[in-house]
């Protein structure tokens, strides 16, 4: 592993140990990349000789192929999402990080998912291809520096990596470099004091005629070297480096009941960057902001195999059968064109008086041809024409079956039994050929979200100040937000940072998927299909439904539709946005302080009166109640004192005690019933049944029942 004291001697050892130990992956991508570039690349060298003077034509299937993966490549969305992964991190922040990486790549030059489509491109033609990150000016008038996504052309003549990284996107990587052609004028002057020696490509054999004479390889060395920090786990669960700023800080956490909890070391990386030529170091030793190699390669095919680095594009497996059918078109064309063409015989006897006509057998309109017969001689005839072997059209379409096969693509046009087959059949036949290039989409998958990675974890240090930035949105839109913001707040008498992007840590992943405007329209089909079954879908989704549809102005109808919503509680409280929440709260709080309306005031003067009213009706009833109570009793206790009176005279006539029993029975019946009466008027019969009620009657029943049985 090169280090920080490494020397120049050192570095360029490292630079050839990579390139010897890739040269066959490397010079089979070249191969690849000359065999779809360059002009006569289908064409081997020995063939070309063996085919002078003769017809030579290119078919290029191969081409076709390619461009088809890598525009189906195209038309995806590859998009990343930030999760929070640990230490104070949370959703909004994951958000606000999320939204800044699409910033920077949309801000990236001419936008990365342009540079992502160019190393796609170069990564389905060789296997192989890539971009870089750097920190430096958007544009020459910032004070602010950004991170930027740059394009790395011809990314496998001048990138190389450690040879001992094992992952697909190089994130093991210790050391990488980046070779850089320039011109003679500009490296004077960049370099002043430089030897103007160029590094090694490591491409010995040229597959292009021309190469640039005025020109200077300067290559730039990236290396992480690794420092030990120290890590404190403070008692309110916050864990913190121990540097300066925390240092800084200390006593006054301890004055807060914040102390250390437990420390521990921890290994750590910074990467460093230096600039060399052929000959000597051009630039002295700068620290980077990045932990990672901001080197990013994109290889198709990925393996580890007995410790080598395996990759291929979809060319390599291409190129045989495209040769072959190249050599095998062009003998048919050339049979047909050289072979004579077809002749009429016929004698001078047979064509005479008829020369005219017969010289214009292929130019006139004649409907029949004339010719003088001569017995003994056969009839004019033809003979010649173009012969072509048939066994090279068999071989022709053969060629061609074995293009879709390692392809897997699938031209039911070019198969008369494909073009029998049913829809379904066709569609399992196309989706199978999708799964055969998902290693392509696989790839670019890792790359991009490793490059979300390199960024993420460098952008606390280069948005460490408080600032402005613009998160963009996968929908489109943006919104502009205030980082490491620090604000007083009154009631802690504390100073809050806000929207820090240097607390916690996140996970970065990145996902293929049909573009955004394709999957608008199938949110919005999905919609319309669920709402046959359930249309209070419109109702309670109407924003998300206008905000998928891509059409001019829906965009303004769905932010009035939900502010609408909003209005009407339709959204849920865990769906509002900061601003959302204010406003609900704020219409809350006007709704309290607003006196009511005279509609309003009516309807509760007539509500109040109609309790009073009941009020006063339930008070009369209770009094009513209670009084035919009271007369309940005096019968009762009447009942008793008679029954005693009588006791001596129920030994002679008890029948008479029965009869007066009965009397008194029959009276006290009468009573309940005028007493139900009395509460039916008032307030209606079916309003008093109730337990309480029933429970009152039923004990007064029980009272009267006890008292004649006493009586007895």
């Amino acid at each position: 592993m090169a280090t920080i004291e490494a020397t120049y001697q050192n570095v360029v050892k490292d630079l050839r140990e990579a390139q010897s130990s890739d040269r066959e992956g490397r010079e089979k991508a070249r191969e690849a990349d000359y065999f779809i570039n360059a002009r006569d690349g289908q064409w081997e060298p020995t063939i070309i000789q063996q085919y002078q003077g003769k017809p030579r034509y290119t078919i290029d299937l191969t081409s076709g192929i390619v461009n088809d993966v890598h525009g189906e490549m195209s038309s995806m969305d590859f998009s990343i999402a930030v999760r929070p992964a640990g230490g104070p991190a949370t959703t909004d922040v994951a958000l606000h990080y999320e939204g800044l990486i699409r910033n920077i790549e949309n801000n990236s030059g001419t936008g990365a998912k342009y540079i992502y489509r160019a190393a796609g491109k170069q990564m389905v033609t060789g296997g192989l291809g890539g971009w870089g990150i750097k920190q430096g000016y958007r544009d020459p008038f910032s004070f602010n520096q950004d991170l930027i996504i740059y394009p790395i052309s011809n990314f496998m003549d001048r990138v190389w990596f450690d040879p001992g990284a094992e992952l697909q996107d190089a994130s093991d990587a210790d050391w990488g470099f980046k070779l850089t052609s320039m011109s003679t004028s500009r490296y004077d002057k960049d370099f002043p004091k430089g030897s103007g020696m160029s590094l090694s490509r490591d491409s010995y054999g040229t597959v292009y005629s021309c190469r640039k004479d005025n020109e200077v390889i300067v290559g730039e060395h990236y290396w992480r070297k690794p420092e030990v920090i120290e890590l404190v786990r403070m008692t309110n669960g916050s864990v913190f480096v121990v540097d300066e700023k925390f240092n800084a800080v200390k006593d006054e956490l301890a004055e807060q009941g914040v102390t250390v909890e437990k420390t521990r070391t921890s290994n750590a990386y910074r990467v460093y960057h230096q600039l060399l030529d052929g000959a000597d170091f051009l630039t002295g030793q700068k620290e980077t902001v990045f932990t990672y190699i901001p080197l990013v390669p994109v290889y198709g095919n990925f393996e580890i195999s007995e410790d080598q680095l395996i990759y291929y594009g979809l060319v390599e497996k291409h190129m045989d059968p495209q040769r072959v059918l190249n050599y095998i078109e062009s003998r048919k064309i050339a049979e047909g064109a050289l072979a004579p063409r077809a002749k009429k015989w016929i004698t001078k006897l047979q064509a005479g008086g008829h020369e005219k006509e017969l010289r214009t057998m292929n130019t006139n309109d004649d409907p029949v041809q004339f010719y003088n017969h001569i017995p003994d001689q056969p009839p004019p005839f033809e003979t010649g024409g173009a012969q072509i072997n048939p066994g090279l059209s068999e071989a022709s379409a053969s060629m061609n079956r074995y293009m879709q096969t390692i392809s897997g693509r699938v031209d039911p046009s070019g198969d008369p039994d494909l073009g029998l087959q049913s829809g379904i059949a066709l569609q399992t036949l196309q989706n199978k050929g999708d799964t055969a290039n998902v290693s392509y989409f696989t790839a670019m998958e890792i790359a991009i979200a490793h490059t979300c990675r390199i960024i993420g974890d460098a952008i606390p240090r280069v948005y460490d100040a408080q600032r402005e930035v613009q998160l963009d949105f996968q929908d489109g839109s943006s919104k502009t937000i205030t980082i490491n913001q620090k604000v007083f707040d009154k009631d802690s008498q504390k100073v809050i940072e806000l929207n820090d992007l240097s607390k916690g840590t996140y996970s970065f992943v990145c996902s293929a998927g049909p573009a955004f405007h394709n999957r608008q329209q199938e949110t919005v089909t999905a919609i319309e299909n669920i709402a046959k079954v359930d249309p209070t879908i419109l109702q309670t989704g109407a924003d998300i439904y206008l905000n998928n549809i891509p059409a001019p102005g829906m965009d303004k109808l769905a932010k009035r539709k939900r502010a609408q919503m909003v209005t009407q509680g339709i959204i849920p409280e865990n769906e509002l946005t900061p601003e959302e929440i204010q406003q609900v709260q704020k219409a809350k709080e006007a709704a309290a302080n607003q006196p009511p309306s005279a509609m309003d005031q009516a309807l509760i003067a007539t509500a109040q009166a109609d309790q009073e009213k009941a009020q006063a009706g339930t008070a009369d009833i209770m009094s009513k109640i209670e009084e035919r109570e009271n007369s309940i009793m005096i019968a009762i206790e009447k009942l008793g004192l008679e029954s005693e009176k009588n006791k001596a005279a129920a030994q002679n006539d008890k029948g008479k005690l029965v009869l007066e029993a009965m009397k008194a029975q029959d009276e006290q019946i009468k009573i309940l019933a005028e007493t139900l009466n009395i509460i039916k008027d008032a307030i209606g019969a079916d309003k008093i049944v109730g337990p309480t009620n029933i429970a009152s009657y039923e004990e007064q029943s029980q009272k009267l029942l006890g008292a004649i049985i006493t009586s007895d």
